[in-house]
């Protein structure tokens, strides 16, 4: 090894790792402190970036175990409520049977009615007061309350306190009933709209399928294709209602190489028939479509039941792009969604978890007004106040069903965010016995890399014994 005087390059070196090691040494000092093992970007950039979101999505299912323990509290409030309510009418209908009893006078009567009048005016302020966070319970002013329970739609949970009324269409064939509801969507591509359409299962027995399709497709002109019921039933026998199949197609405009039709075959190989349509328009003409539109229905085993009220419009889509809208089709609890692609729009069932829970439907809980003058007027106090007791009792059980889906999904929630939160802590939390053992290496080395430090600082006096 040649001596210098000019460049101590072993001191160098000695200095590089030095510089290193008390560079690791003071990161690990950082983590043994902090307790994670990454406390800016630069130390794991991926790992700080899945750390975050797992860390946002713990954070929300935290506050999604809150908002549904503030509905629990709700619901807690109501039941209290309620059960105060059903003493107010146990206690009425004993006045009530009392006072039904021929023995008695009109003057005990009237102070039987007295009684009754009060807890009568007591329930009313009951019905009345009953509130959460300013909003009342119990007197039917309250529509429903959703509790958000997750990300975005698929978390929320709906607590109906009044339902309103639902009007459906039915068609009988054989032993069974069919029930169908109209539900309209439409998917855009260029000038072309989708259809509306009803899709049933008969008996909802799983087996067999219906469908009834009704389109209108204007493309330069009007096209109307309308299809009647087809049955598909496991074996192979096809028929339809009222046996009946018409296929009924008028085009108008500048169109060539128009076909429709319709056939049953097992897709899956589950056994059951599924119905697919396809219905095929080509143009040579001036036309907004010039290579031609296909479109294709399934309808695959299940059921389907649509219920009205609530239209779907996708919006302007072209052959390559797509848009999705969802919601409950069949008011299943699941939400249901429909996407357009190109020329294509497909339903797909039970992508997105809605929660539902009915509580009032709404019944009324005010009482009728009573007398207990009168034995008679005693008797039909008697009918009304049960079926007030009835109702009171029904709803209870709503509630008791629905704190016990809450709580239910309170626990789905926590263990949701303990995994997430045990995910964030294996990427950003420090390994205290790793760390330790990883100081006293550094500790060690640094130790040594001071000490050879001091003999490389010393060979250039080697020279100056040469000279000497």
């Amino acid at each position: 090894m040649a001596i210098r005087i000019g460049s101590n390059l072993s001191s160098l070196q000695v200095q590089r790792n030095l510089a290193r090691t008390s560079s690791e040494l003071g990161s690990t000092f950082e983590r043994l402190s902090s307790g994670l093992r990454i406390n800016r970007a630069s130390d794991d950039a991926a790992g700080l970036a899945v750390a975050s979101s797992l860390g946002v999505n713990k954070r929300v299912f935290y506050q999604g175990v809150r908002n549904l323990n503030d509905g629990l509290s709700l619901l807690n409030v109501a039941e209290g409520s309620l059960g105060q309510l059903s003493n107010i009418v146990i206690r009425q209908r004993e006045l009530a049977e009392q006072s039904a009893n021929g023995v008695l006078s009109d003057g005990q009567r009237s102070a039987l009615d007295l009684e009754a009048q009060s807890l009568f005016e007591e329930y009313e302020r009951i019905l009345s007061s009953t509130e959460f966070n300013g909003q009342n319970l119990l007197n039917g002013t309250i529509g429903s309350v959703a509790l958000q329970a997750g990300f975005g739609g698929n978390g929320v949970l709906n607590a109906l306190i009044r339902e309103g009324e639902t009007t459906v269409g039915s068609v009988t064939e054989g032993l069974g009933t069919y029930t169908d509801n109209v539900r309209s969507w439409g998917a855009n591509v260029n000038v072309v709209e989708a259809p509306t359409f009803l899709v049933g299962d008969l008996n909802n027995d799983g087996i067999k399928d219906i469908v009834a399709l009704k389109a209108v497709q204007p493309v330069i002109g009007t096209i109307r294709t309308q299809i009647a019921f087809f049955l598909g039933e496991d074996g192979g026998t096809t028929f339809t209602l009222d046996d009946t199949a018409t296929f009924d197609s008028t085009y108008t405009g500048v169109l060539t190489d128009v076909s429709i039709k319709a056939n049953l075959f097992d897709i899956g190989g589950d056994g059951d028939l599924d119905l697919r349509i396809f219905t095929q328009v080509q143009s040579t003409g001036a036309s907004p479509i010039n290579t031609g539109y296909i479109q294709n229905r399934t309808v695959e085993d299940g059921t389907f039941n649509m219920n009205p009220g609530l239209t779907f419009q996708l919006g302007m889509v072209t052959a390559n792009n797509s848009a999705t809208k969802s919601g409950d089709f069949n008011n299943d609890g699941v939400n249901d969604q429909v996407t357009a692609s190109g020329a294509d729009a497909n339903i797909r069932i039970q992508d997105t978890q809605t929660y539902i829970s009915t509580i009032f439907e709404g019944e009324s809980l005010e009482q009728s007004s009573f007398s207990l003058q009168t034995q008679s007027s005693a008797l039909d106090a008697l009918s009304s106040l049960e079926s007030n007791l009835d109702l009171i009792n029904t709803i209870v059980s709503r509630i008791g069903a629905s704190q016990s889906r809450i709580g239910t999904s309170v626990g789905v929630l926590q263990v949701s965010a303990e995994n997430m939160a045990s995910a964030e802590s294996q990427i950003t939390d420090a390994d205290v016995a790793f760390e330790s053992a990883r100081l006293i290496r550094l500790n060690l080395l640094q130790q040594a890399s001071a000490a050879i430090l001091a003999q490389a600082n010393n060979q250039p006096a080697i020279a100056l014994s040469l000279l000497s």
